[in-house]
């Protein structure tokens, strides 16, 4: 059965294992082709998403498809499909221990949650950037500073977002690595115009020209080739720098191509941020433009709020079940602990019961060997030679009373110099060391020892390398072999299965009583 389970489990790791390596290269191609796409508009992104997934066949290609569909509702303001598609591209990610996949994904969802007004998920996330970031790796770091001063400008705290975006900028220009030239020059417009506005916002004019102007060199340097992603931007830098030189028409001019721009990537968060911009500057006064901007701001503000209550639900639904598996969790904690417990009670309750059992038994030993009687499991058997009160008296077979007490004599004898301790030895070899027959030793052991031959060698070994470890120290530190050698027996085992038998402890024990008896 066993053999069977391992083969089924073999076949099934093997069948996981293809299944992520048989890659189809013609599906792998188009994916491809669909990744490197650089779209601005919100809706085309996530359709983009949507197609990528049809062609995705590893964890990997399924999280960037995700991670893509997550960015077109987070662009379009719809928090909720936005988090639950981010969520599904953190998993894959994941499983395919993509950690640069996650640090993208988990600052979308920084931003996400931020405009959502769920500050406390916001901080989460960006937590975990940080986490998984290698701060020493220029890339994740660059998109680490991004997250945080994404979130600080969501705050409106604009200069603290600037120390950190002139970091992000200073690692564009020297620790990232860029696919291409195109890549990089893309990457630094984005950054100048992005460290340009919150130069202008904090008042620092002169470095918000300068970044500018590093715009303007970057786009006439590409030429015809120059990147349209992030231009609303540039031309909301350029429409407060012409209010800051008070003038109102450029600025006008600028801010309308500004707007013109965002409503092609229906980018609702960018496109927010530019109506207030206009609202704020004192050049769209007329009622028509008025009016204009704040509908369009009252429509968005409506968009998002409806979004915000249903990602609210979404997350409270969600934190409900997390609370509700960590209580689970909690109480299979507790019962496990509380098995655990009481199982660690038994132990020691048994531990102390079995050592005093022990210690009992062993007094029992010392109290039958300091009164000469020699022990075994449920009867005492006395020494004394004059005694013939045994229980049942054998059938008399020695009828002269000199030759009984010679051979008791020579029985105590032979007991003195412990000659019971001889190996090998059988009721013949006794028989012979006491001067008579074995038909004679079987009486007289039967009728003065109470014992058969097999019997009373056992008890008389026990009984003597029970004095020994009593009265000699250093035998208490002799093996349980050696031993069992001094008292006759072959084998350690067989020894300690009749010192057992004898007294009701092991060898180790009743060594064990004497050590503590001698503290």
């Amino acid at each position: 059965m066993y053999n069977k389970l391992f083969i089924f489990l073999f076949f099934l790791f093997c069948h996981v294992a293809f299944c992520q390596n048989n890659v189809d290269a013609k599906k792998q191609q188009i994916f491809n082709s669909l990744d490197k796409k650089i779209l601005t508009n919100a809706a085309t992104i996530y359709s983009n998403g949507v197609s990528m997934l049809q062609y995705a066949q590893t964890d990997k290609e399924k999280s960037r498809a995700y991670h893509v569909m997550g960015d077109g509702k987070y662009k379009d303001g719809d928090y909720l499909t936005a988090i639950e598609n981010l969520e599904k591209a953190n998993q894959y990610a994941y499983a395919a221990k993509a950690t640069d996949i996650q640090v993208a994904i988990k600052s979308l969802l920084v931003y996400t949650y931020r405009y959502a007004g769920l500050t406390t998920e916001s901080d989460a996330a960006l937590k975990e950037v940080y986490k998984l970031s290698n701060l020493n790796n220029g890339t994740q770091l660059s998109q680490a500073l991004q997250a945080n001063a994404t979130a600080l400008e969501i705050d409106k705290k604009f200069c603290e977002a600037l120390v950190l975006r002139k970091k992000e900028l200073l690692l564009y220009q020297s620790k990232v690595a860029f696919d291409n030239e195109f890549q990089k020059n893309s990457i630094l417009i984005f950054s100048n115009i992005h460290v340009g506005y919150l130069n202008l916002k904090c008042n620092n004019i002169n470095d918000a020209l300068q970044n500018i102007e590093k715009a303007d060199s970057i786009y006439a340097f590409l030429g015809t080739n120059k990147p349209t992603y992030y231009i609303e931007h540039y031309y909301l830098d350029k429409a407060l720098i012409s209010l800051i030189n008070k003038d109102s028409i450029a600025a006008k001019d600028w801010f309308l191509k500004s707007y013109e721009s965002v409503k092609k990537t229906e980018n609702k968060f960018a496109l927010q941020k530019i109506l207030n911009e206009m609202k704020e500057s004192g050049v769209f006064n007329d009622p028509t433009s008025k009016n204009k901007i704040l509908e369009e701001l009252l429509s968005i503000n409506n968009y998002q709020t409806i979004n915000t209550k249903e990602i609210t639900k979404y997350e409270t639904a969600k934190n409900n079940q997390n609370l509700k598996e960590q209580h689970h969790n909690n109480l299979i904690l507790l019962i496990g602990l509380g098995i655990l417990l009481l199982v660690l009670f038994l132990i020691i309750y048994f531990y102390k019961k079995r050592n005093k059992l022990i210690h009992e038994k062993y007094q029992n030993i010392i109290n039958a060997i300091n009164q000469n009687k020699a022990i075994t499991e449920n009867r005492e058997i006395k020494n004394n030679l004059d005694d013939e009160n045994t229980e049942q008296q054998p059938k008399e077979v020695i009828k002269n009373n000199e030759t009984e007490h010679l051979i008791l004599k020579n029985l105590l004898a032979f007991e003195n110099a412990n000659k019971f301790t001889t190996k090998s030895i059988s009721v013949s070899k006794m028989a012979t060391l006491l001067k008579t027959n074995p038909k004679y030793v079987t009486y007289i052991l039967k009728k003065h020892r109470n014992a058969d031959f097999h019997t009373y060698i056992n008890t008389q070994r026990i009984n003597y390398i029970i004095t020994l470890l009593q009265n000699d120290p250093k035998i208490l530190n002799y093996k349980i072999a050696v031993l069992s050698d001094m008292c006759g027996y072959n084998t350690h085992s067989q020894f300690a299965s009749i010192f057992k038998s004898q007294t009701g402890i092991s060898p180790s024990q009743f060594i064990n009583e004497v050590k503590k008896s001698h503290k």
